[in-house]
């Protein structure tokens, strides 16, 4: 009989998201529809202008909350990277499935927080050049998240190849830089 303790069995046994009722497939399939979704109503929002009856716009009111959401996953990211360092010296199956989570709500943050960047961009009078760097640093920000979440499921969801953990941390440290940058 296997040892159950071990990393690799508790997270085939349990998943990297928690119990068998949150499945990695499921979950994926959740966050890239929520992600289509949303990406679709802030494309919507951009768009569209004012209503003929009022003043309002979506764009000039969701545009703002870029600056309060992008801070999540400036710190998701920093702690993962710091976790992902304690866990290198010192492998536990428990912390490994809470730097799951934190992976994909980095991934879902910084997906937020593009979206709404995109949105700022267009309600203000920014320098161009400066703009047009942020705003393609912060999508491929987004991206560069969203593969962390692919690779730490194909790294860690079962006894895989050593080689994806390396790929993983090796993108993790790539993320950061680009992040920093």
């Amino acid at each position: 009989m296997e040892n159950r303790n071990t990393e690799a069995g508790v997270l085939s046994r349990y998943g990297v998201f928690g119990r068998s009722v949150c499945s990695p497939r499921w979950l994926s399939f959740g966050i890239l529809a929520l992600w289509v979704l949303f990406g679709s109503v802030l494309l919507s929002a951009a768009t569209a202008g004012p209503s003929p009856k009022t003043d309002f716009s979506w764009a000039a009111f969701l545009g703002p909350f870029h600056t309060v959401i992008l801070h999540y996953p400036i710190g998701f990211l920093t702690i993962v990277l710091l976790l992902e360092i304690y866990l290198f010296i010192q492998p536990q199956a428990g912390l490994r499935r809470i730097v799951g989570w934190i992976v994909l709500l980095t991934a879902c943050s910084a997906s937020a927080a593009a979206s709404l960047g995109w949105l700022r961009a267009g309600s203000a009078t920014y320098d161009p050049v400066t703009l047009e760097r942020h705003r393609w640093a912060g999508l491929a920000l987004a991206f560069l998240t969203l593969a962390l979440v692919l690779l730490y499921r194909k790294a860690f969801l079962k006894a895989s190849v050593r080689v994806w953990s390396f790929v993983y941390r090796i993108c993790l440290v790539g993320t950061f830089v680009v992040l920093v940058v």
